[in-house]
């Protein structure tokens, strides 16, 4: 089950101290097929964010800790960057966390990774258009990482089933099945080949691990 607490944080770009929960236990028992692990009692991912609510900074807990360029700290401040919050679901304070990395420099491989969790996200919350949103931006990151040689080797057979799994789910069933049919590694083949499967048919349902 998911516990949590509250926690006061400092914004660094702004310094305005706001109140958080923070997750502090939390476990699952099975993924849907893009990997979204399926919690056991309260969602915990929307509250892996936060975001201020002044400037709307927004990250992880470690982000909130560290500090942040003069550049970065002008673009979200005095130009206000990121514009008003229109909203405080977890897949809105996610897709503002990929932003503030962008600007922040943070690879593509970071990116995408948000905006696959701002996608989870927007399943839960039943906003469709946000998840095929998020999904193109994290399949265009996912992309442009492995191009340029930015995913690390023990996680190249992860991140190539993704980009299938969301092209699937997105409804390009000719890049889904071109990235699935490279998945040969023994742990991942028996899904990937199901998915593929899945892909051939033009099913774009979601799907849930066996």
């Amino acid at each position: 089950m998911t516990t949590i607490r509250e926690q006061t944080i400092t914004c660094p770009a702004c310094a305005t101290s706001f109140k958080v929960h923070v997750v502090g236990s939390c476990g699952y028992a099975g993924k849907d097929t893009d990997l979204r692990p399926q919690y056991w009692g309260l969602d915990p991912l929307p509250l892996f964010v936060h975001t201020c609510p002044r400037c709307l900074f927004s990250g992880y807990g470690a982000h909130f800790e560290a500090p942040v360029s003069d550049e970065l700290r002008q673009w979200l401040v005095e130009e206000r960057g990121l514009g008003r919050l229109q909203s405080d679901a977890g897949s809105r304070r996610y897709t503002l966390a990929a932003r503030c990395r962008e600007q922040a420099g943070d690879d593509n491989l970071a990116l995408a990774d948000l905006y696959l969790r701002a996608s989870w996200c927007a399943r839960v919350e039943g906003d469709a258009a946000m998840e095929r949103l998020s999904q193109r931006r994290a399949v265009e990151r996912f992309q442009r990482a492995l191009e340029a040689g930015l995913v690390p080797p023990d996680e190249q057979t992860a991140i190539t089933y993704l980009v299938g799994e969301l092209s699937r789910r997105l409804g390009d069933f000719e890049l889904a099945t071109s990235y699935l049919a490279r998945v040969v590694d023994i742990d991942w083949a028996d899904l990937a080949g199901r998915q593929l499967d899945l892909a051939r048919q033009a099913n774009d349902e979601n799907a849930l691990m066996p």
